[in-house]
């Protein structure tokens, strides 16, 4: 049985519990407070990062520090507002990517006010670089746009600029003697978004094929050539650089072997030709004009130049006995050489029966 002081004692301990929970609370609220007032300090100086890792470190404590219900988040806890001002910040100093990268993060209470903001971050920031002729760029930011589930209206704002944008990187790319990543450009976006109505693009590509062929063959690279000038001869037949496309395709092709005896010893100081119109007569055979001739050099190499397109050609040796055509087993000669287009011709070794 209670005596009257030990139930006085039990309501003093009570009372005691309550008091120092409501000290312990006061004392938890008074230091998220003072945090806040931190991060907003943290804030107001530039200093994003600090205040949204102070936030964030406050949100995150719960259990028996907080004893009444709802209190932490009526301190002001502001993380997802923290963050748009930051990538607002970064904005305006052009950092472009950063900011973008930080509503990448945002805390899903402010997701769709940074969807938006992250549009128009990027919007705007490919606008200043395509102001500054960073087509590049401009186009990376809308790509940066696209993947982050932009507004309708930002969307079809950033569609629309896609293709001027690329018309602008492609004729810059001209200018600066890159007109394979011109071709590029223009190609990839056809292949994105189709070559509508009213599109820029084709228009340009016709000049940019013709460029890259012939950067092409002044690097000596006849088989990427032949990937741009067959090209605009056969998509753009009306067009004015069709004409001088058809120039070069049509260009004279070499034709080069060694001349060797069974034995693999260079045939030196022998003259060589390439002879048309074959036929055999009686034992022996002829051709006819036009003929196409060079020389072998101390090691039997030999270099017929500009040797029209067509064919096929005949080689012949000259011998002492006159010109003989070299010929396979079943009479028929064991050399004939067609020239294609932008296709330089390489016999290797041309074996003389002696």
């Amino acid at each position: 049985m209670n005596t009257p002081s030990a139930a006085r004692r039990v309501r003093v301990a009570a009372l005691l519990l309550v008091v120092a929970a409501f000290s312990l609370e006061l004392g938890a609220l008074a230091a998220v407070h003072g945090a806040r007032s931190w991060a907003a300090s943290l804030g107001s100086r530039g200093d994003f990062a600090g205040a949204v890792a102070v936030d964030r470190v406050v949100a995150a404590r719960s259990g028996a520090l907080y004893l009444l219900a709802g209190r932490v988040g009526a301190t002001g806890i502001q993380v997802g507002p923290t963050q748009l001002d930051w990538a607002r910040s970064l904005a305006a100093r052009g950092q472009v990517e950063a900011a973008l990268a930080v509503l990448d993060g945002a805390e899903p209470t402010v997701q769709p006010q940074a969807r938006r903001l992250r549009a128009e971050i990027a919007l705007d920031g490919a606008r200043a670089a395509d102001s500054r002729g960073a087509f590049d760029v401009a186009l990376r930011r809308l790509d940066l746009l696209a993947q982050g589930d932009a507004p309708a209206d930002l969307a079809t704002r950033a569609a629309s600029l896609r293709p001027v944008y690329v018309l602008a990187a492609a004729r810059a790319l001209l200018g600066r003697g890159r007109a394979a990543d011109a071709v590029a450009a223009i190609d990839g976006e056809i292949s994105r978004a189709g070559a509508g109505a009213g599109s820029p693009l084709p228009g340009l590509l016709p000049a940019a094929l013709l460029a890259a062929g012939r950067a092409a063959l002044a690097a000596n690279d006849e088989q990427t050539a032949r990937l741009y000038l067959p090209r605009l001869v056969d998509s753009f037949p009306g067009r004015p650089e069709s004409q001088p496309a058809r120039v070069l395709l049509a260009t004279p092709q070499p034709v080069a072997g060694t001349l060797v005896q069974a034995d693999g010893t260079p045939v030196s100081g022998t003259a060589v030709r390439l002879g048309s119109h074959f036929r055999q007569v009686g034992n022996g055979y002829i051709t006819s004009q036009p003929y196409y001739t060079a020389g072998t050099d101390g090691g039997g190499d030999f270099t017929v130049g500009a040797v029209p397109l067509g064919g096929p050609y005949v080689l012949e040796v000259l011998e002492p006995q006159g010109w003989t055509t070299i010929v396979d087993g079943s009479g028929h000669p064991a050399h004939p050489v067609t020239v294609d287009p932008l296709t330089p011709v390489d016999l290797t070794f041309v074996v003389v029966p002696r």
